[in-house]
């Protein structure tokens, strides 16, 4: 007999006006690589109507949609979202074998003063000919 997990309800470090399915089989991976941070989990429901959920839910929260890529081939959307100066990309992939929709979310690392790029000042130095 295969154990379930309950479904996720809220996910630590996940931006608080980025909404988390409700229909979710509770099985998060986070993974955070090269300044990127990715929370990714599994619902039951359709690819087309988990991809109208988030559509819908990050309207509601003022994220504007930047862009859209649809591979039909890998069964896959990702949209793009930016909010004041953040961006958030969710991916929706259609597991055939598995008759699950995979929900990736990746979020920048915003900089801090602690990994915030080094500027050199310039000023006083002669240009390179």
């Amino acid at each position: 007999m295969t154990q379930t997990k309950p479904p996720l309800k809220t996910i630590q470090g996940l931006p608080t006006d980025v909404q988390v399915l409700k229909d979710n089989n509770g099985d998060l991976i986070q993974s955070d690589n090269a300044g990127l941070t990715t929370f990714m989990f599994s619902t039951s429901m359709d690819r087309t109507k988990t991809e109208d959920f988030y559509r819908l839910a990050m309207q509601e929260q003022s994220w504007r949609l930047y862009s859209t890529t649809s591979m039909e081939t890998q069964f896959t959307t990702t949209l793009m979202y930016t909010k004041d100066k953040r961006m958030v990309m969710i991916s929706f992939t259609r597991a055939l074998e598995d008759m699950v929709t995979m929900v990736q979310i990746a979020i920048p690392k915003q900089p801090t003063k602690e990994n915030a790029p080094v500027q050199q000042s310039t000023a006083g130095v002669a240009p390179v000919h």
